[in-house]
């Protein structure tokens, strides 16, 4: 089920997700910077090569998309969050449906201490 935010709390998540994807994006960029502008400098008769292809390709072309690509997943998987853009819950509603939540993690809790209560 997708959440209904509140303005605010999309606004919050929205800013949230924004400052991490920029932040990935310039690491992304310096990564790209460092590997193929800093270790593909000099001679190339003494660059280190792997399978014939210098280190400055292998970890810029190959090694940094594929990182950042599974860095982006577990970006998206367990830090962003699913919610409706076209809907914007008023602050009763969220009220209510916490209310509500409380209340059933409450008999649930209750449930579960009479089920494992003392039997004699």
């Amino acid at each position: 089920m997708v959440p209904i935010l509140t303005e605010k709390q999309r606004n919050e998540q929205i800013r949230k997700e924004q400052r991490m994807s920029i932040i990935l994006y310039v690491v992304f960029v310096l990564w790209l910077a460092i590997t193929g502008y800093g270790l593909g400098v000099g001679d190339p008769a003494n660059f280190v090569t792997i399978m014939g292809l210098p280190l400055w390709f292998i970890l810029s072309c190959v090694v940094g998309p594929i990182w950042f690509c599974i860095v982006s997943w577990l970006l998206v998987k367990y830090k962003f969050k699913d919610f409706d853009l076209d809907q914007v819950a008023d602050e009763e509603t969220v009220v209510a449906a916490a209310e509500t939540v409380a209340a059933a993690e409450t008999v649930a809790a209750e449930g579960e201490h009479t089920e494992g209560g003392d039997e004699r």
